[in-house]
């Protein structure tokens, strides 16, 4: 009967303690973009975006080329924090297909430039080169083709976004198309760990060569297209770690010897721990902080991924840790995260001698995310995002300002706004497309295979099939946004 009732008691207290606050998300109105959309037939009608267009089609009949580019990136290692050996062989493909200025910054970014003629805004095309940091980049990556797909550690994160840049680059030199702004190429690095590229090129660009209140725009490829847009960043993030102390004496007190009875210690503690965070705080329903078509998420989200106890077989374990990635939209809700961990915390040290424990925060991210007289629905780049899928594809438009990308949380946190292209389009040419929203949280196709197998993780590829979408999305949209020069072939 105690039993029983301590069973009711401790589900009635997990009940309570978890986060089943929820924020409804709904997506703001699409604003007028019928004048964009009128531009972007427009500019689609000129006979030097046609012909681009029509290079983008030979390279779907023939992509032999284009996926020798990818596999190349791929061989070419970027973990995360060490993109030294991708950010020399990008900056190489920028300088051979004609870009100007090419240079490595200090955060091992590549920025090339394509100069416009004059008298338009500058359109900033960017990926992110870096990939999970899951092998030393001395380890040969050796990737392959099969199946339709490429694969690679980073096949399509980012390394995708970086051949569409490239079909784009291409696509504007083989018809000899002349904008009016420039139309900046760069990679990025960081984005996998702490956005360190973005917020570099934010800083040492804006405002003085880039600036948004100018009409300058910055958009990213992340393999998907054909919708519209995110222009929002990610949610707070803070790397944490959970620490737990016990004391490390094998001795009873007034006892001689050892203490054989191997007493509750560290390790204990932080199994408590995991399984306590697991039952009580992890969010039983979807993923929701990266979901697209749900109306409500969760207050926070916690993973644990790592744990490590003493490096010692035979003797009890005076510290252990585990590792979290802390999520929400709000400060409120990371708040409540910090504090549920807590307590979670105080009850696995209940009944085992000298146990304390320390919630370490490694870094924080997404500080601050608003930008004073930006708007993340209402702008140009938005608008022409939106309108350019409407155009291509038929599409109402995507405008979605509650998700982004990393390299977006990056920038905003520097002040200068950026955006992600998006959609659901599998693009297979000659007009013929579908859309594949059933395989993907917000577009591009992903397979049953590709769902079975890790995005960050040595198993992941990309099929090649989802190339070209976004590839036109993007030349049509760089086309209207920057303007082009000379309209004849």
């Amino acid at each position: 009967m105690q039993h029983s009732l301590r069973t009711i008691a401790r589900a009635l207290c997990c009940l309570l303690a978890v986060p089943t606050l929820a924020v409804a998300q709904r997506m703001p109105p699409l604003p007028d973009i019928s004048k964009d959309v009128a531009e972007a037939k427009a500019t689609l009608a000129l006979p030097v975006v046609q012909k681009a267009m029509k290079y983008i089609e030979s390279k779907q009949g023939d992509p032999k080329e284009l996926i020798d580019t990818w596999v190349g990136l791929c061989n070419a290692a970027g973990p995360s924090g060490d993109e030294i050996y991708r950010s020399t062989h990008v900056k190489k493909l920028f300088q051979i297909y004609g870009l100007e200025d090419v240079h490595i910054d200090g955060a091992l970014n590549v920025i090339g430039v394509r100069p416009g003629k004059g008298g338009g805004p500058k359109v900033v095309l960017n990926a992110h080169e870096d990939q999970i940091a899951i092998f030393s980049k001395d380890q040969p990556i050796e990737a392959f083709v099969a199946d339709g797909r490429v694969w690679c550690p980073g096949a399509g994160d980012d390394l995708i976004g970086i051949v569409q840049m490239i079909t784009i680059l291409e696509a504007m030199n083989a018809s000899n198309m002349e904008t009016k702004g420039d139309v900046w190429f760069v990679t990025l690095t960081g984005e996998e760990t702490d956005f360190r590229g973005g917020r570099h090129f934010a800083r040492s660009n804006y405002p003085h060569h880039i600036d948004w209140a100018k009409g300058d725009v910055v958009m990213q490829f992340h393999g998907q297209g054909g919708g519209g847009a995110t222009t929002g960043s990610t949610p707070l993030i803070n790397d944490a770690k959970l620490w737990f102390f016990t004391p490390f004496e094998r001795q009873i007190k007034g006892q001689e010897g050892s203490d054989r009875r191997w007493r509750s210690h560290g390790v204990d503690a932080l199994a408590k721990a995991i399984i306590g965070i697991r039952e009580q705080l992890t969010d039983p329903t979807r993923d929701c902080l990266r979901c697209a078509d749900v109306s409500e998420r969760a207050q926070f989200y916690v993973n644990m991924a790592m744990v490590q106890g003493m490096p010692v077989r035979n003797t009890p374990g005076s510290e252990a840790w585990v590792r979290l990635d802390l999520r929400s939209e709000t400060k409120a809700g990371m708040e409540r995260a910090h504090s549920e961990i807590m307590r979670v915390a105080t009850e696995a040290c209940q009944g085992i001698e000298g146990c304390r424990f320390q919630l370490e925060v490694m870094s924080r991210l997404g500080l601050e995310t608003e930008i004073s007289g930006w708007d993340k629905v209402n702008n140009r780049g938005a608008r022409m995002a939106a309108a350019t899928s409407q155009v291509l594809y038929g599409n109402p438009g995507l405008i979605d300002p509650t998700r982004g990308c990393g390299d977006c949380q990056g920038t905003y946190m520097e002040g200068l706004p950026s955006m992600s292209f998006r959609g659901d389009i599998v693009d297979y040419g000659k007009g013929k497309f579908e859309r594949s929203s059933k395989y993907s949280q917000y577009g591009g196709l992903e397979s049953p295979v590709r769902m079975r197998t890790s995005g960050h993780h040595a198993t992941q590829s990309q099929q090649i099939v989802t190339l070209w979408a976004a590839a036109k999305h993007g030349l049509l949209f760089t086309a209207t946004y920057a303007g082009v020069a000379d309209k004849g072939m």
